[in-house]
Formats: structure tokens, sequence, C-alpha cells
């Protein structure tokens, strides 16, 4: 998803496949030879989407949305042997509820659900990967500090079942954390948050397991 805004409308269903990846484009190059950050890409469905990727990614910079207001959104991971990931990346889809157990890998980046009225249900195998990264440039370590990962069920519950995984983890060098950690935000003030998986937002190896 790049530079335009596409919509989808007439479909009594819209279903979405990205066997690899679904990734948001960055940087795009001029005829001139000039790099530069791309526009917001923005997706919007008039109809109940299922939507399957291997995972869902942004080159490095992207900022790109769904929109399905009115309609679910179900988000489902298939098998992928992708291992492209962008740093600083943010995807953010609305819908009326949304459930599944997709992949996002946004390392330093973010990643914002809103459900308008229903549910956010993020099921076993659901994956958030948020973390910071620990690079080095010329010889020097470079550190990009944890994302944010924000959650919103406006009327609704927000459940991360067993087996769902959100990691806010800092960048690592070693032993040592070289970065800040993320940052989780979650809004239901008129539901609960059911806490069964696992959150990680320390080491690259912690994580703290629900009640």
């Amino acid at each position: 998803l790049a530079i335009v805004a596409y919509e989808i409308t007439g479909c009594a269903q819209d279903n979405l496949n990205a066997q690899s990846a679904l990734i948001g484009l960055g940087q795009t190059v001029s005829d001139a030879g000039l790099s530069q950050l791309s526009q917001a890409g923005q997706l919007t469905v008039a109809a109940n989407t299922p939507l399957t990727a291997g995972h869902i990614i942004g080159e490095n910079g992207a900022t790109s949305s769904i929109q399905a207001d009115g309609y679910a959104l179900n988000l489902a991971a298939a098998a992928t042997t992708d291992t492209r990931q962008g740093l600083g990346a943010s995807w953010s889809m609305r819908a009326e509820q949304i459930q599944g157990n997709a992949r996002f890998d946004l390392p330093a980046g973010l990643l914002k659900l809103t459900a308008n009225t229903g549910d956010i249900q993020l099921d076993n195998g659901f994956s958030a990967d948020v973390s910071g990264r620990a690079l080095t440039f010329a010889e020097a370590l470079q550190a990009a500090d944890a994302g944010r990962i924000a959650l919103t069920a406006t009327q609704g519950n927000i459940v991360l079942a067993d087996g769902a995984r959100l990691n806010l983890a800092v960048a690592g060098n070693g032993a040592e954390a070289v970065s800040a950690d993320g940052r989780l935000d979650l809004l239901a003030p008129y539901g609960v948050f059911s806490w069964r998986g696992s959150i990680n937002a320390g080491t690259a190896n912690s994580a703290s397991q629900g009640l």
C-alpha cells in the first residue's frame, strides 16, 4: 500500500490474500534518483473482510492503514518463509470488530487496532513485534527504541488469548539493553481486557504471561 488511497466497494465479502507478505511501501526513488518517503497508503473496504497474509510488514518508515467501518476484519496468518522487516513502519486498522491470528513484524514501529462497536479478539498464534533493534553502522552501534501497540475497543472488549504474543522488548547488545522499551496502550471504556497471552516489555528473551 502506498501513495494513493484505494477503495473496494460493491462486494458481499472482500477476500484479501497476500501469501508471502502484506507490505506498506516506505521509500520511493524519483526519475532523478532522489529518495523520499511515500505518502501514507490507505485501503477502504465496504464489506466483511477476511485478510490472510504470511506476515504484515512495512518498508522503512512506511505508514499504511485499512479502514472497514461498518464491517468486520478477520486477520489470518499463512505459512511463509519471507523474512523482510522494515524499521519504524506503521500499520493501523479500524473496523466494527477485529479478530484473528495475524503476524505483524514492525520493529521499532507502530501497530494500532481499533474496534468501533465489537471486540478486538487476538487469537492463539497472533503475534505483534514492535521491539527495538540494535544495528551497526560504520562499526558504531546504533539503537532504535521499541515502538508502540495501541488497542482500542470503543464499546467492546480486548482479548489477548492464550498463545497470542505482544513484543515491546528493548534492543539488546548481548545482555545489555541499548534502547528504551516499547509502549502498550489499551482502551476499552465499556469492556474489559482479558489477558491470557504473553507480553514482553523487557529484554528479547523475557515475557509476562497473563493470569
